[in-house]
């Protein structure tokens, strides 16, 4: 895909130790919905296997829905996401479990080019494109149809009013149905009246 292009120039542009390790290294790429997660992607160590040896895989995510943002947007979070991925090879804990990206991802993703500001929650995660391995991308000749496709995002929308009514007997008796009702109680042997209909909730 053109997602594990990127990937691959990536590890060719930054070269040395580092790019040899991201070569030898790749991660399995997928892409798949946010649900109720707010990041654009994320990186989870030892997520696949191979059949046939102990050797794991690295998994990083691109979220379906952030798609939508322009092409270089999505590769920049490919880079971020191989920062993650080579400190993690080196044994170095860049992020906690609350996504607290500490002075160890800065110092690595400004390496890869990227600019890195603090957000007050989740430390140094913010990153953006630097203008050399924006030049660096644009060179890269990626398909930009490949990119012309995204999950639409999940709307909050109300539920539905029910179809539910309440009828009541004068002995107290309730019923809630969707349809007409035209029946006597068994106890009280008053009719059902209709009361209201009942809101969603």
């Amino acid at each position: 895909t053109e997602l594990e292009k990127a990937y691959t120039l990536l590890a060719t542009h930054v070269g040395g130790e580092s790019g040899k390790l991201l070569l030898a290294t790749p991660p399995v790429i997928i892409i798949q919905t946010a649900g109720r997660k707010k990041f654009l992607g994320w990186c989870t160590a030892k997520q696949w296997e191979q059949k046939a040896s102990d050797d794991y895989q690295t998994e990083v995510t691109v979220v379906a829905e952030a798609l939508s943002r322009p092409m270089p947007e999505i590769i920049e979070t490919i880079i971020h996401e191989a920062v993650h991925h080579l400190n993690n090879l080196r044994g170095i804990n860049d992020c906690n479990a609350a996504q607290y990206h500490k002075k160890a991802f800065k110092t690595q993703a400004e390496e890869f080019g990227l600019t890195v500001s603090r957000d007050q929650s989740h430390g140094w995660a913010v990153t953006a494109l630097g203008p050399d391995i924006q030049q660096e991308v644009e060179k890269w000749g990626l398909d930009p149809e490949a990119f012309s496709l995204a999950r639409r995002a999940m709307s909050n929308k109300p539920k539905a009013l029910t179809k539910l009514k309440k009828w009541s007997c004068s002995c107290g008796v309730n019923l809630r149905v969707a349809v007409e009702l035209d029946a006597t109680c068994n106890k009280c042997g008053g009719l059902f009246a209709l009361q209201d209909s009942l809101g969603g909730g």
